[in-house]
């Protein structure tokens, strides 16, 4: 069948003795829910954890914030002159692990790959220049999109690229791109919760995760989201 290259806490590198095609890990795996969902998993979450407009197989978990899209609001878009685009997130089950190091510097942060096209970028690239706010959905979508852009020559770079790019209150991070941040409530001590609190200030996320708790909004995968209006 195959053997085992490399093991730790969260992670099982396996090499196949023979080739092995999608349909073999349709019909054996599963949809690897957060560890914070304590049911077992259910047919029906190869549907719920999948956002409409998924098209590619490279993911290990689900860019959460988009599942709250519908083919409804994106028609809303259209008929606002809305623009949006997509880029390709192979999102890796590090976005769940939890930051254990005594110092946040000191984090081995996950690498996660992407993948943005030329047509796309061009677009972006337009849009900034021409001084539209650029709404990132979801964290992911944000590392990437600052990870791939050269704030000096204006311009992303594109095709399949990979980013292990860390986040974090006091590195003082200068965004490059986004304007605008649409994401879900995240778990503590998490890679994500960090990256929400540089962009929009640690004082002011834990406030309105605060009053989130207080008004009973539902956290993590399959719970509420937020939209911050930082750079606007």
């Amino acid at each position: 069948m195959g053997e085992i290259l490399s093991k730790n806490s969260s992670e099982v590198v396996l090499k196949f003795n023979n080739d092995v095609g999608e349909d073999y890990f349709e019909k054996h795996c599963f949809v690897p829910l957060p560890s914070y969902i304590k049911r077992d998993y259910d047919k029906i979450d190869e549907d719920r954890y999948r956002t409409i407009y998924s098209k590619y197989v490279g993911s290990a978990a689900s860019a959460t914030a988009g599942l709250h899209f519908s083919r409804d609001l994106f028609s809303v878009f259209e008929n606002n002159n809305i623009e949006y685009d997509f880029i390709t997130l192979n999102v890796g089950l590090g976005t769940f692990l939890p930051v254990r190091s005594k110092k946040v510097e000191e984090h081995n942060m996950h690498f996660e790959t992407f993948l943005i096209k030329d047509f796309v970028a061009v677009r972006l690239q337009n849009a900034k220049l021409l001084g539209k706010r650029i709404l990132s959905i979801v964290t992911t979508t944000l590392r990437a999109l600052e990870s791939s852009y050269n704030n000096n020559l204006k311009k992303f770079k594109t095709g399949q690229q990979s980013t292990n790019l860390f986040i974090y209150p006091g590195k003082n991070y200068c965004f490059k791109f986004v304007d605008m941040l649409f994401t879900n409530f995240h778990t503590p001590q998490s890679t994500l919760l960090m990256l929400v609190s540089s962009f929009a200030g640690k004082d002011f996320v834990f406030s309105f995760y605060e009053e989130a708790i207080n008004k009973g909004y539902k956290f993590f995968s399959y719970g509420d989201a937020m939209l911050i209006l930082n750079n606007i």
